[in-house]
């Protein structure tokens, strides 16, 4: 027998026994993408959130600093209140109670866990009421810094220094000068 013909004889065989899937095979098969999916969704899911929280941080620091810069502006004092039981933090003049705007135009007066910042809350403070002088110094005491607010539960803090510079940390221990 001539080795082309043990050839053509192995090479039909694999193509008659080798011709479409087991039933094993395929369950097993979709078992592997469900569980990659699932994973796939997860962690889409972890990074959507942790996005919004960041934003949240940006956002708050943003609005801190313009509250401290719009006082300095006017030569007015600025209270910045933080209401953590109801997740949400705005600005007003200390002389006559009317509110921050910022560059917009808008009032410094957010509100999470809603719309965009849907799963992002204040959890702590330790100050509900800061208040930034006319040349924006804070009133923290004689602490070098305090909490301004926590989202999450720690996830991120957000601080204020005497010398009015708000940085923030995560809750790996790392975090920015950003701010003042």
């Amino acid at each position: 027998m001539k080795f082309r013909d043990i050839f053509h004889k192995r090479a039909s065989f694999w193509a008659a026994s080798n011709y479409g899937f087991t039933f094993v095979e395929l369950v097993v098969t979709i078992i592997v993408m469900a569980i990659l999916t699932h994973t796939v969704i997860v962690n889409v899911g972890d990074l959507v959130q942790d996005t919004r929280i960041k934003n949240a941080v940006n956002i708050a620091m943003a609005d801190i600093r313009i509250a401290q810069e719009m006082g300095m502006h006017f030569r007015r004092p600025v209270r910045f209140y933080v209401q953590s039981n109801l997740n949400r933090y705005y600005a007003q003049y200390a002389d006559n109670s009317s509110a921050v705007l910022n560059a917009e135009g808008d009032p410094i007066d957010r509100t999470f866990n809603t719309g965009e910042f849907k799963g992002v809350t204040i959890t702590d403070t330790e100050t509900s009421n800061l208040l930034f002088s006319d040349i924006g110094r804070p009133s923290i005491g004689s602490n070098e810094n305090r909490i301004v607010m926590e989202l999450n539960r720690g996830k991120f803090t957000i601080y204020i220094f005497s010398s009015g510079l708000t940085t923030y940390e995560d809750d790996d221990g790392g975090g920015c000068g950003c701010g003042g």
